[in-house]
């Protein structure tokens, strides 16, 4: 598991965890479980011999819910998607895209990301792909009427 960045493993900050509360700790900590190198007892004995950090297992098997990996924030490959499914209109596809872009609004709704720029943009290629699917469908169709005032019609043909 060495290529995964530890600089992007972090925790959700939960009050009265006090391995969250503490960045020197959860520093340690976090990669260790996240990786799952060694289970609560071998880690908790690992930390006591090379940190010298004293922690009970019942905090350290709590914390390991309060763990995630931050993923990128970009749309950038779901946007590329989007355009060429605009071309094709390929109902399976749209389909198969709005599910992976909703799966994807629904883990940063989890990891508390539902106010991040990347999330604005899943929920504008979302309503992109819902239209898409509607026109292919033939439930939506673009009909565009252009009305003059009277003013107007008057002005042109007098």
């Amino acid at each position: 598991m060495s290529d995964i960045d530890k600089s992007k493993i972090k925790n959700m900050g939960v009050k009265g965890c006090i391995i969250c509360q503490n960045p020197r700790l959860s520093k340690i900590i976090d990669p260790i479980l996240f990786e799952a190198e060694t289970d609560i007892k071998g880690l908790k004995d690992q930390l006591e011999d090379e940190y010298f950090i004293f922690l009970d297992i019942k905090q350290l098997s709590a914390h390991m819910k309060h763990i995630f990996y931050e993923e990128d924030d970009s749309t950038e490959e779901i946007e590329k998607l989007v355009n060429k499914l605009k071309q094709t209109k390929n109902k399976d596809a749209i389909a198969e895209a709005i599910a992976h872009v909703q799966y994807k609004k629904h883990k940063m709704v989890k990891t508390g990301r539902d106010e991040s720029k990347g999330f604005y943009n899943l929920q504008r290629l979302e309503s992109e792909l819902l239209s898409l699917k509607a026109k292919v469908d033939g439930d939506l169709v673009e009909k565009v009427e252009v009305t003059m005032p009277e003013w107007v019609k008057k002005r042109m043909d007098g």
